[in-house]
């Protein structure tokens, strides 16, 4: 929700509208509140409000749901989007369902007027639909990477500063493995024990000399 637009989602529904030869398509997300617009063909607002939005019957729909004359459904005909601008006339709208079953929004079509899709034209709205859903997958993946690089990162950082803290300090400071090698001495210590720091590493502390 709420980030910025971008050239896939927009390639998307801009194909929608030319398939289903309509003047508006919409990709859609919703939450608990509101109906934001992802991408969206013909028309200016950004979000509607839950109570009017037509998406909300549409992602109860395990597939297409058509509407043909709006204004002749009790369930739209007094709804604001139909009344005032932008006058809605025809509706049609593929849900977006995860692979986990969750309906998150939909892709949709609307006309002023009233009309119908060809069983092709529904057949290509559903799989565009698809590859909207591909499309959020892949930012997901995209950002959960992202994520990934920036933790390993901090984490890098802070093991960088721990080693500079180690090898300053002026006490001796090693650490063993399990089987009592050294897998970290710092110049303090090795100095100790008259050995340079490469030299321990790996080293049984119980052999000559260490």
């Amino acid at each position: 929700m709420d980030t910025e637009a971008e050239a896939s989602f927009d390639g998307l529904a801009e194909l929608a509208a030319q398939i289903c030869q309509t003047p508006i398509a919409l990709i859609s997300l919703v939450d608990s509140d509101r109906q934001w617009f992802k991408s969206k063909i013909g028309l200016d607002v950004s979000e509607t409000s839950r109570d009017v939005r037509f998406c909300t019957y549409a992602i109860l729909q395990p597939n297409l749901f058509l509407v043909p004359d709006v204004r002749q459904d009790q369930r739209f005909s007094n709804n604001p989007l139909v009344l005032f601008a932008p006058h809605i006339g025809f509706y049609a709208g593929a849900p977006l369902i995860t692979p986990t079953g969750c309906a998150i929004g939909t892709l949709c079509v609307i006309d002023r007027e009233p009309r119908d899709l060809s069983q092709q034209q529904q057949n290509a709205l559903e799989t565009l639909a698809q590859q909207v859903l591909a499309q959020l997958k892949l930012r997901q993946n995209v950002t959960a990477l992202q994520q990934a690089v920036l933790e390993q990162h901090q984490t890098a950082t802070r093991l960088l500063n721990i080693s500079i803290a180690l090898e300053n300090a002026v006490e001796g400071i090693s650490q063993l493995d399990a089987q009592g090698r050294y897998v970290m001495v710092n110049s303090a210590y090795a100095a100790m024990v008259g050995y340079e720091p490469a030299e321990m590493i790996g080293v049984d502390i119980g052999a000559p000399g260490h």
